[in-house]
């Protein structure tokens, strides 16, 4: 995606599988449409990762903290 490289985009690990259809569809658009959407798609996949990467912290914060009380 030409206006994603700019940004680091996720790993398709980070990406849920939905999110990669949708990514394949703009892909299959027309230019003139697909340029507008891979911007905001490339918004949606930062926010998403980003969001999964903090839940996992969270997680890991709290699996740390039941350890501690034990």
């Amino acid at each position: 995606m030409n206006a994603a490289s700019r940004h680091q985009l996720p790993t398709n690990e980070e990406l849920p599988r939905d999110m990669l259809e949708l990514e394949a569809l703009i892909r299959e658009l027309p230019t003139e449409f697909r340029g507008k959407l891979e911007v905001a798609y490339a918004r949606v996949a930062e926010s998403t990762s980003r969001r999964r990467r903090i839940l996992n912290l969270v997680q890991e914060a709290l699996s740390q903290l039941r350890l501690d009380m034990k």
